[in-house]
């Protein structure tokens, strides 16, 4: 089910939330056999998160990734332009730290797990992830990690 949306993706698909996502994505991705499909977030759930999924679509004219990342029981998708270039400012890159955070996130750690992996505390991660957010121009934690694997810091 459709929990939220960004102006974009309204702007794609309406603002139908509850209504099951890939009935939304599906249709606006008609004729490109998107990976939007009946089951389709279960499935990538039950997978976990090295089974995201990402395919190349056209909407319009403009050429699209759709990427999938099932982050703690729900799945995140993001619609990227593949029109643009892709390199993030050296600003908005990721530190050494940074990226082994979203990758303990990514693998489904809790902020408190992360932060005992990696021998620090919790504020800590916390600040990692805001710093993320903000690098990465995104509003959530599970957006930060959608984002991370769209720009390569996820296998």
């Amino acid at each position: 089910m459709v929990v939220e949306l960004n102006r974009q993706a309204e702007k794609l698909v309406g603002a139908p939330r509850g209504a099951c996502c890939w009935e939304l994505v599906g249709g606006a991705l008609a004729g490109n056999a998107g990976p939007c499909c009946p089951g389709c977030v279960r499935r990538l759930i039950n997978a976990g998160a090295e089974h995201a999924a990402a395919r190349s679509v056209v909407l319009g004219k403009r050429r699209y990734q759709l990427t999938c990342v099932p982050i703690d029981g729900h799945a995140v998708s993001t619609l990227t332009s593949l029109d643009q270039p892709t390199e993030p400012p050296s600003s908005a890159r990721l530190t050494a730290r940074e990226i082994e955070v979203v990758q303990l996130l990514a693998r489904g750690s809790t902020t408190r797990q992360a932060a005992a992996t990696l021998g620090i505390s919790s504020a800590t991660v916390r600040t990692h992830v805001e710093n993320m957010r903000r690098k990465l121009s995104v509003a959530t934690q599970a957006a930060v990690v959608a984002q991370g694997f769209r720009q390569g810091y996820l296998h």
